[in-house]
């Protein structure tokens, strides 16, 4: 994740997303605010639209709203006009603690949670580049305290990206 220049471009992660848009962005505002009758236009750059989205509902609350909008996510310069829903949650295994030379005195938590993941597969296939279908990230495991002890909890958290048809 190092950013690095080459051929006159930065590469790096948010590179594109979203500083190289708000430079856009703001060349766009500028050069509407040059137009003999300006549009009645705004801007808005919030730094949680993949967490949250705290920041805009925040702007939407104060009444800040349009008939339209515009969002500069990598597209190939292809209209978009829909866009996925966000599911993230955590999916909590528990177990039975022992000690790890003793497996047969416990339940291991993480070794449940393999099996929930490896079933993920079945109900979220591989969605691959140009394809628009519900998609499963497992973005975060957590488990177990130490090396010698069977793990008695692990968190699984899962990013799942759907789309209306899966609504």
């Amino acid at each position: 994740f190092t950013p690095y220049e080459k051929d006159g471009k930065l590469w790096g992660r948010g590179a594109w997303d979203m500083k190289a848009a708000i430079a856009c962005q703001l060349i766009i505002m500028r050069e509407c605010s040059l137009m003999d009758n300006p549009p009645d236009v705004g801007l808005m750059i919030v730094p949680d639209e993949e967490t949250t989205g705290a920041s805009a509902k925040s702007f939407l609350d104060k009444g800040y709203v349009g008939e339209f909008f515009l969002t500069s996510e990598p597209s190939n310069f292809l209209i978009g006009n829909e866009s996925k829903g966000v599911c993230q949650l955590r999916v909590c295994f528990e177990g039975v603690a022992g000690h790890g030379s003793r497996p047969w005195q416990g339940v291991n938590a993480i070794q449940k949670a393999v099996g929930f993941i490896k079933n993920l597969d079945a109900i979220f296939p591989e969605v691959h580049e140009g394809e628009w279908k519900t998609s499963c990230n497992v973005a975060m495991i957590k488990g177990g305290d130490v090396i010698n002890k069977i793990p008695d909890s692990c968190e699984v958290d899962l990013d799942i990206r759907y789309i209306a048809e899966d609504n």
